[in-house]
């Protein structure tokens, strides 16, 4: 007979494969080539935001972005919006913003 697994130990993997699940759609956006064409950048940009979104909005109360998010959140940003566009910078200064109030910022955020 197996041995039953910690439940704690469960929902910490679980929760830890649901946060890599989200950061995993973050970076395919962030990571849509240059070259892959408008509509395709534009979808991509949308989903980021609403990958985004969804995870700051999880029901689920300790699932939310973590450090690796933002940084990838703000590097599709910088990546998939035209320098100097509003939706641009409203959207890298608001990831910062959130990101600084969880806690999250790092060298490593701020050059992106």
């Amino acid at each position: 007979i197996p041995a039953v697994s910690d439940p704690n130990t469960i929902n910490t993997q679980l929760k830890d494969n649901m946060q890599g699940a989200y950061n995993s759609v973050l970076a395919a956006c962030a990571y849509t080539p240059s070259n892959a064409g408008d509509q395709a950048r534009n979808n991509a940009a949308r989903i980021l935001v609403e990958t985004l979104r969804d995870l700051n909005n999880s029901k689920d109360v300790t699932l939310g972005p973590n450090q690796e998010s933002f940084s990838i959140f703000i590097q599709g940003c910088t990546h998939l919006f035209r320098s100097g566009s509003n939706d641009r910078a409203l959207l890298i200064r608001s990831g910062l913003q959130e990101c600084c109030e969880k806690g999250f910022l790092t060298a490593k955020i701020w050059d992106k």
